[in-house]
C-alpha cells in the first residue's frame, strides 16, 4: 500500500486510492471539520 504524509496545510487530502479504504476505518466528522483514521482490525 502506499501511503504519503506532508505538513503542509496546502495540500488536499485524497483518501481512497491505492487499497487505502480497504485497509482503515474513515469517520467523517462533518460538524467539526474533522476526520479519524483507525486501522482494521483483521
Amino acid at each position: 500500500m502506499a501511503f504519503a504524509w506532508t505538513q503542509s496545510r496546502d495540500a488536499p487530502v485524497i483518501l481512497g486510492h491505492t487499497n487505502f479504504l480497504a485497509e482503515f476505518n474513515v469517520c467523517f466528522y462533518r460538524h467539526e471539520l474533522a476526520f479519524e483514521v483507525c486501522p482494521i482490525d483483521k
